[in-house]
């Protein structure tokens, strides 16, 4: 259960934990079922959440929580409501319901990135029944691609608007180079899921990860590609001997990964150790590091297993 207290207005704490990767995108917040109840929630309810340490808030869309999270005292949030909130994985927040009108016009901008081939039409779209506030990032994905964007203003101007069908949706031209970041306390936090802080983090500032898998590539030259990525199937860091779409590899290991541990959960029983895919140009390695991430590699035909296997080892210890 989670940690409550008393006064004129109870006040509910509950613990971030991540989106399930069908909600990655969509702006939405999961609570527990059985606080929903409590707090007199309802599917479509508009949320502010507050870290109360950070004095950071972010606002989102309330959808029914699911059953396994029954009495666990956790809210789903995704990467970019939880960069809003400077909060992490496991951090305590609080929450409200709060009153929100319709959107008329949003000004967004890029973070990081020029956008190439989304355009105000299909980011209307992708946004619909999104509610979002001044100076907050929100992500999309677009034709396998992640787009961070802040909102810079938008019409009315109260705290709080939902985007809908109608809503006329102004991308600047202008780019923010922002780096988004925070501080690194452990290594729980750079596999705590949150894409948007990793991927702007200067490399130099997390270096053991980048040379570990560099490590590996050097010992073994067997191994062409490495990468970790979350669960949710979002990049976290990498090392590549070619050209190759990270954002993709990244999605496809998230989603090898859900479907091995259904699979070995449902016919055997049992918990998924990896999975090793040989096709006729190499092999395809993916294994969970930990609770929030996975290591990915592919390696040359002729590679000999058993001594990548123990590189991993050594790897993850």
């Amino acid at each position: 259960m989670c940690p409550a207290s008393s006064g004129k207005k109870e006040k509910v704490k509950l613990r971030i934990a991540d989106v399930f990767k069908e909600d990655v995108g969509r702006g939405i917040i999961r609570i527990d079922p059985m606080m929903m109840n409590k707090l007199k929630l309802e599917m479509g309810d508009v949320i502010e959440v507050y870290n109360e340490h950070k004095k950071k808030r972010t606002v989102g869309s309330l959808e029914s929580g699911n059953l396994e999270d029954t009495d666990s005292g956790v809210i789903r949030l995704e990467s970019s409501l939880r960069w809003n909130l400077r909060a992490h994985i496991d951090d305590w927040v609080t929450i409200r319901k709060i009153k929100v009108k319709s959107a008329k016009n949003i000004t967004l901008k890029s973070v990081g990135k020029p956008i190439d081939n989304i355009d105000s039409i299909n980011l209307a779209k992708l946004l619909n029944d999104h509610v979002v506030t001044k100076g907050e990032i929100i992500n999309v994905y677009f034709m396998g691609q992640r787009y961070d964007f802040k909102i810079i203003k938008h019409s009315p101007r109260t705290k709080v608007v939902r985007i809908h069908s109608k809503t006329k949706i102004i991308i600047s031209d202008k780019i923010i180079n922002q780096k988004i970041g925070l501080e690194i306390r452990s290594m729980k936090d750079v596999f705590d899921g949150d894409l948007v802080i990793i991927e702007k983090i200067k490399m130099e500032e997390m270096p053991p990860l980048k040379r570990k898998l560099e490590k590996i590539r050097k010992l073994l030259p067997e191994i062409e590609d490495a990468a970790i990525s979350n669960t949710s199937g979002l990049p976290i860091v990498s090392t590549f001997s070619r050209l190759t779409d990270e954002s993709r590899i990244a999605a496809f290991t998230g989603a090898f990964l859900s479907i091995g541990e259904r699979v070995i959960q449902t016919m055997l029983n049992g918990k998924l150790k990896h999975i090793l895919i040989r096709g006729t140009k190499g092999f395809l390695i993916i294994m969970r590091i930990d609770e929030n991430s996975v290591l990915f590699l592919s390696t040359t035909v002729k590679a000999n297993l058993g001594l990548i296997f123990e590189a991993i080892q050594e790897f993850l210890g």
